[in-house]
């Protein structure tokens, strides 16, 4: 057996890598064979996303979905919200609640429907007995929108037809409590004044301190249409307006990322885009309470009218993503006194995307093809689709506070499907993070809605691949990957395996160490996200099972802390190959290490031909069947109880020795 401190020393950092994808290749949120729509997303308050989906089995008939998905990247729960209705689609909102909870508001978009809001559990169960009737006495309802009213409720916005014909222009605005009590009277507030025949405005709220804005554009088929402004406070008076704004191209809430955001200290900025083909992209400030802009920030054209994200950075200005005419994706940072802080950096044009291409992708929703999130550390996170390549392929882009690449691996997609990726949302997460949620799939309808953790890394950590160079550390393993053509010093391991360099030894034995994290980006390797993030929640265990190892090669996990949790168990041999198993309770606060020990001098080198497999979950782990398995407990390091069992032996007997004296 191993003697002496050979491995791993006393005092060795933290050797949790940074990886941009925290949830592996991503999570498969719901799958339909009917054609499928994403309507919103949420935090759920911590490191996990509230996802709601319509899905379409018949031709003008759609139903709506709530799913859960947690921080460690697992589906908790889904549960359909609305049955299958005859409507062209169902508009709805879904916003974070207290207790991890979320609040759902939704209306089918037909006459006489109603406007309703339910809160739901973690679990996607309902907390209220009965769904909220918002406005009981309006006719039907389009161009929803919601925000949070920053004390656990939600402020809502509604165009309201007449009850007697469907049709016209009604604003109305309404605001429910944490426990589903309307706060504005049944009737909630009119914004915009009388109806005007033949209205569809599509609505837009933001919190500005103690004001809310509230802005709409009287949508129209025909070319750019109206947008009209007003204010109230959080009683629900209008203060101020309404007011003329400018005139916009259609900006629907479930289509687009938000296009009205807030300064908290009390401004809103608007963003749209006058003209459908030539007129540059204008990002207007309004002071609360006033019905003239502050200023007008006047951009780029655009490549599309809605081919742009604006988000509030946090400290009193907006970052805005855009799509140029000449297909250049850039990002900027301005303050609330209209200076850009990003205009000469890398943020400037830091991907191109084919223009040609985008007109010609069924279904293909402008609004959605780039959206912007902020970091905590003052920095951007950016997703959009990359139409380069034969299908659409979702990428991430991130930059620190000064607008400069934040990792190595400045523009990494972030799923491994083949599918087409498209219509994708972005939210701000916890633990400076970005949550993407978007349809794959390999037709013009996507039955996959998927969704990704996002996080940037040092500029000197490449995302999901080992420190180059190594760290200092004695018995580093270098390690290749397949599909890495000549990506290292060594050659290609065995085809779907891996190829371990032993560097250093002790009385017979040769062996080293591998960070659990340089296992990211290893193909078939679905690692749980808190080995590599901090913050992250780690399952309640994790299995790593290796086939096709040498018979005297034994493997054991360690902490960086030279604490040894595990030692690998060995399962009967199936198909021939030795299986080695690890079970253990992993902790996202813990940096692990692999160490791989085999009873020979001279060898250099082991090629593991079929690899590993990662398994990991909730509650207790499955049951392993075979000799000295099947306990349903975590591996336990055997050769350290019984050192501690020869040690309290020893310590007893001397006890004795003296008790006699």
């Amino acid at each position: 057996m191993v003697s002496g401190p050979v491995f791993i020393p006393d005092k060795l950092p933290d050797l949790r890598a940074c990886a941009r994808n925290r949830w592996s290749n991503g999570i498969d949120v719901a799958q339909a064979m009917s054609p499928m729509r994403l309507v919103s997303a949420c935090t759920d308050g911590g490191d996990g996303c509230y996802v709601l989906t319509s899905r379409y089995p018949q031709t003008s008939v759609a139903d709506l979905w709530l799913h859960h998905v947690g921080g460690s990247g697992q589906v908790q729960a889904s549960v359909q919200i609305q049955a299958a209705l005859v409507v062209s689609y169902i508009g709805a909102v879904v916003l974070p609640a207290p207790a991890g909870h979320c609040i759902v508001v939704f209306a089918p978009t037909a006459y006489g429907a109603l406007l309703q809001a339910q809160r739901f559990d973690a679990l996607c169960a309902p907390v209220w007995a009965q769904p909220v009737r918002l406005l009981p006495s309006a006719g039907g309802f389009t161009g929803l929108d919601a925000i949070s009213d920053g004390a656990g409720g939600v402020i809502l916005a509604v165009n309201s037809a007449s009850t007697t014909n469907g049709s016209g222009l009604h604003v109305l605005a309404q605001r429910i409590d944490a426990s589903g009590a309307l706060q504005w009277g049944n009737g909630g507030v009119a914004v915009s004044g009388p109806p005007v025949p033949v209205g569809r405005a599509q609505s837009a709220l933001t919190l500005a301190g103690n004001r809310i804005g509230v802005v709409w554009m009287d949508s129209s088929p025909y070319g750019p249409s109206p947008i009209t402004g007003a204010w109230l406070d959080l009683a629900g008076n209008v203060t101020t307006g309404p007011f003329a704004i400018g005139i916009g191209v259609d900006w629907r809430h479930d289509a687009a990322p938000r296009r009205v955001v807030a300064d908290p200290a009390g401004a809103m900025y608007v963003a749209f885009c006058p003209d459908p083909v030539t007129a540059p992209l204008q990002v207007m400030r309004f002071e609360a309470d006033t019905d003239v802009p502050a200023w007008t920030r006047v951009t780029v054209p655009l490549s599309h009218p809605m081919a742009y994200s604006i988000a509030a950075d946090g400290a009193g200005g907006f970052l805005l993503a855009t799509v140029e005419a000449g297909g250049a994706i850039s990002v900027d940072r301005v303050d609330s006194t209209n200076i850009s802080h990003w205009r000469y950096t890398a943020a400037r044009a830091f991907a191109t995307v084919p223009v040609a291409a985008l007109a010609s992708q069924p279904l293909f929703n402008q609004a959605r093809l780039v959206t912007v999130t902020a970091r905590d550390s003052g920095g951007a996170m950016v997703t959009f689709e990359d139409h380069n390549g034969t299908v659409p392929r979702l990428m991430s882009w991130c930059c620190n506070e000064k607008g400069v690449p934040a990792t190595s691996g400045a523009i990494v997609a972030v799923s491994g499907g083949t599918g087409r990726q498209s219509a994708a949302l972005a939210l701000r997460s916890a633990n400076d993070t970005s949550v993407a949620v978007w349809l794959e799939g390999s037709g013009a309808n996507g039955t996959l809605a998927s969704a990704q953790k996002l996080g940037c890394c040092p500029p000197d950590v490449p995302p999901g691949r080992l420190l180059v160079p190594p760290l200092r550390m004695p018995c580093a393993i270098p390690i290749d990957f397949p599909l890495q053509p000549f990506g290292g010093k060594y050659p290609l391991p065995p085809f779907g395996g891996l190829r371990l360099l032993l560097t250093c030894g002790s009385r017979g034995w040769r062996g080293g160490v591998l960070p659990l994290p340089g296992l990211y980006g290893a193909p078939g390797i679905d690692l749980p996200g808190s080995f590599g993030v901090r913050g992250v929640p780690a399952p309640d265990w994790t299995r790593m099972t290796f086939r096709g190892l040498p018979p005297d090669l034994r493997i054991e996990l360690h902490t960086h802390k030279r604490e040894r949790v595990a030692v690998a168990e060995v399962l009967p041999e199936v198909e021939g190959d030795l299986l080695q198993s690890l079970t253990f309770v992993p902790s996202a606060r813990t940096s692990y290490l692999l160490v791989f020990l085999v009873r020979r001098k001279n060898v250099d080198v082991i090629d593991l031909p079929i690899g590993l497999r990662v398994e990991h979950g909730l509650g207790k782990p499955p049951r392993l069947e075979g000799p000295d398995v099947g306990d349903d407990k975590p591996g336990r390091d055997k050769v350290a109880t019984k050192k501690k069992a020869a040690n309290d032996e020893k310590a007893s007997k001397g006890k004795a020795g003296k008790d006699k004296r």
